[in-house]
């Protein structure tokens, strides 16, 4: 890779539902270090034991060099107001640009805004310019496992999802948590990325995914070992490309192209998973 390339493209790690002091907690920091992916995407669960702190569970990132520019809140935290500020949150759902790369993030566990939030996304939508955009919150918009049904939060997403299917063509992925497995889905036409078994993997059946009003496609999934993301965004090349990583092996297990400049296409396409 020459040395410009290496400058723009952006690496991040993706670590849903790890606010929790764990045997792997350590391993995950050294695997993302290791694999430079130290800008992180967290979309929530980022505090499970209320007699924790946030400092207590993630000083820890702050001191070996972690940055938490893209967080989002989950179902399992100390509260809204009290995450926000550790983190640096503006707002229970914003916008933050690195790089090239834009992310829309919302509150999926406030059903109450539910509303305002996807009439914002849709707002946000329609205005971006960005070559890339990541919406990032923490409830999948679909049932992954039977540990958690979509219907959790079905006021949420009975008014965001709409929004995000309108826009498809616009999202490079979509990018959640709360089930604890990593993996890869399609939503009519849109990557959905579940973040969540980087630290702690969870015994569960996987269900068929399908809903009312998108077809669902399971791309990839890793839900019996403690499993990682690296999101690649690469401008020069117009790619995002996001490699599992197998956190006991420590290694790349596969990647997936999720964009890929129109004009690099060649008749002979590439595999959408690469192992």
């Amino acid at each position: 890779m020459d040395e410009g390339r290496e400058e723009s493209l952006l690496k991040f790690g993706l670590v849903g539902d790890s606010g929790i002091k764990h045997l792997n907690s350590e391993p995950l920091r050294k695997s993302l270090k290791r694999l430079n992916a130290t800008r992180l995407i967290i979309p929530g669960d980022n505090l499970y034991d209320l007699s924790e702190s946030y400092a207590s569970i993630w000083d820890p990132w702050k001191k070996e060099g972690f940055d938490f520019s893209v967080v989002a809140l989950g179902n399992h935290t100390l509260s809204y107001t009290v995450e926000m500020d550790y983190f640096g949150m503006p707002n229970e759902y914003f916008a933050r640009a690195v790089g090239s790369a834009l992310f829309l993030i919302l509150n999926s566990d406030n059903e109450a805004n539910a509303h305002e939030q996807a009439s914002w996304l849709r707002t946000q939508l329609q205005a971006t310019r960005a070559p890339f955009v990541f919406v990032v919150f923490h409830h999948p918009p679909f049932t992954v496992t039977d540990f958690h049904p979509w219907r959790e939060k079905e006021a949420f997403h009975l008014a965001v999802r709409p929004v995000l299917l309108e826009f498809g063509s616009k999202i490079s992925s979509l990018i959640v948590g709360h089930d604890h497995v990593t993996g890869l889905f399609e939503m009519n036409g849109i990557k959905v990325i579940v973040a969540g078994a980087g630290t702690q993997t969870r015994p569960t059946e996987i269900v068929d995914p399908q809903i009312d009003d998108a077809v669902v496609t399971r791309i990839a999934l890793f839900h019996d070992r403690a499993t990682w993301a690296r999101l690649d965004v690469d401008p020069s090349l117009k790619e995002a490309r996001l490699h599992f990583v197998d956190l006991q092996k420590e290694q790349v297990v596969s990647t997936v192209l999720l964009t890929e400049d129109p004009s690099r296409r060649t008749e002979k396409s590439k595999p959408l998973l690469e192992r």
